[in-house]
């Protein structure tokens, strides 16, 4: 039986390398080479000077021993204005992981300062994943040559050029390369790190025109960057992972051809970046720096990940590391996510603390306030399921106040809406988890995920403040069923019979994408 299986798993593996084979050669496909050269690097030791490790230590002079310090960062201007701070001031090393980096101007502009800590001398390591990458494989190679900078792709394609090879190798290889990426992650001179659900790019940071999103990230120093750093090594050295200088080989001339014309984008990028708050040049950040030990709040922390493999045995789940923590909840729950197509593990949860007479929360996107609409319309149908646990279900609107307009788009820019992508929880007012994951199958049972669990009843009033302000009737709408059960929507506008859309359009979408099965893969 067993010589029969593997039999059968022999001809497939065959079929399979014959049917890429013709691809490759049909349509001109470009190939990676197997098994690359790719060096087993680690973290390097904490900076001992410069102003990064001076704050360092100011900030965990005001702690407990065993504290860690966290700034909860919800502007989009300072979140990017927080990475070129620490970028412009690193000594030793950057590392970055992260799911998309934007070929857009504030993608560009973090890029370009990286790249100048790297002529100064600062050990770089860059890791993004494959399916969402918008720059060529030449000019990853090319970024990847660059003195000081290592770069590597998580489970990239074999097959890169075209349409039907790629296409073809998804539908063959796709339960190994669904698996995506999703983490984020940025840590710099073993001192600092900003965790959270921002990805880079313009949209991230307040300056796209078509939307800018609503989002959270958490700036931290102390012990739990250490962890923050053996997690990365163990991303940065995984089997999926691809040395970006062997994606492509190129002539010096080529080499000289992309880095010239990234120069004469970024000075066309200028016009557009000084309409803007951002720091467009280095500069001394000592002032901003000098505000944090009495900033910061204190606290202890812990740091789970989803296991870095895409074959067989799915490793360590984060989902599974955290089991059991809802239904923990002794007093209050409250969950903040874009996207809320829920597993029956969190629905058996949620009845659960119903029964226990715990306050849930549950803040969602609108279907105005998706950028997916898709997603929204497989969430739809658990909405009166939600409620039936007993928790009060709030959807953030896609027009906000002022205020909270303020802390998405840049003066600048007027988004045409704004959108939800806040992945944060609440326990009990005091445990707090920030990080990448949705709660939707794709997030909790197929990509690679990361949160940061910290333990500050203060950084979880800071949290609920903030969450207070989003579920205000001018910023959410309430969604509740009336005397005959049917679901109605109430806010500072009034009540509504329709889930609020965008338009016609999201809303004939809506109707179709409802009916797509493809419910597991979002």
């Amino acid at each position: 039986m067993k010589e029969q299986t593997f039999y059968h798993i022999g001809l497939r593996a065959l079929a399979c390398c014959c049917i890429l084979g013709f691809i490759a050669v049909t349509t001109g496909c470009g190939t990676l080479p197997r098994n690359p050269p790719r060096p087993h690097t680690q973290f390097l030791p904490a900076a001992t000077d410069g102003l990064l490790s001076q704050t360092h230590s100011d900030v965990v002079k005001t702690l407990q021993q065993g504290e860690s310090a966290f700034l909860l960062v919800d502007s989009n201007c300072d979140a990017l204005q927080w990475r070129l701070a620490l970028v412009d001031h690193a000594t030793t090393s950057i590392d970055v992981k992260v799911f998309i980096w934007q070929d857009d101007e504030t993608g560009r502009l973090l890029l370009s300062r990286i790249l100048a800590a790297a002529d100064r001398g600062v050990r770089v390591r860059l890791l993004v994943d494959d399916m969402p990458v918008t720059s060529s494989d030449a000019s990853l190679a090319t970024l990847a040559a660059r003195p000081n900078v290592d770069l590597r792709v998580f489970n990239p394609g074999a097959l890169r050029r075209g349409v039907i090879g790629p296409m073809m190798q998804m539908v063959i290889y796709f339960k190994e390369l669904n698996v995506r990426m999703h983490n984020k992650l940025m840590v710099v001179d073993g001192h600092w790190a900003i965790a959270g659900g921002r990805n880079i790019g313009n949209a991230y940071f307040g300056s796209s025109k078509k939307y800018n999103f609503r989002d959270l990230d958490v700036l931290t120093t102390g012990p739990i960057v250490a962890q923050l750093s053996e997690a990365f090594d163990d991303y940065w050295n995984s089997d999926p992972t691809y040395p970006a200088e062997a994606m492509e080989k190129l002539t010096p001339k080529k080499q000289a051809k992309i880095k010239k014309a990234f120069g004469e984008t970024l000075e066309h990028d200028r016009e557009f970046l000084e309409r803007t708050r951002y720091a467009i040049d280095t500069q001394d950040w000592r002032e901003v720096f000098d505000d944090l030990p009495s900033e910061m709040i204190g606290g202890t922390a812990t740091y789970v990940h989803d296991t870095p493999v895409v074959k067989a045995d799915k490793g360590q789940r984060l989902i599974d590391s955290l089991r059991g923590t809802i239904e923990g909840a002794q007093e209050s729950l409250t969950i903040v996510t874009p996207y809320m197509i829920p597993p029956r593990t969190l629905m058996r949860a949620l009845r659960a603390t119903e029964d226990t007479g715990v306050d849930v929360l549950i803040v969602t996107a609108s279907m105005a306030a998706n950028n997916h609409t898709v997603a929204h319309s497989h969430y739809k149908k658990y909405r009166k399921r939600l409620l039936d646990t007993g928790a009060q279900l709030i959807e953030y609107t896609h027009q906000p106040t002022p205020d909270e307009r303020a802390l998405c788009d840049e003066p600048s820019v007027t988004s045409k809406f704004i959108a939800l992508h806040i992945k944060a929880s609440c326990i009990d007012g005091r445990r707090l988890f920030i990080g990448s994951v949705n709660m939707d199958p794709r997030a909790l049972k197929i990509n690679t995920e990361n949160i940061m669990v910290i333990d500050s009843p203060e950084l979880a009033r800071a949290f609920n403040a903030r969450v207070a302000r989003m579920i205000d009737p001018e910023n959410g709408w309430e969604v509740y069923r009336n005397e005959k059960g049917r679901l109605r929507w109430r806010s500072s506008e009034g009540e509504r019979r329709c889930q609020p859309a965008r338009g016609f359009r999201q809303r004939v979408a809506d109707f179709f994408f409802r009916w797509l099965p493809i419910e597991r893969q979002l």
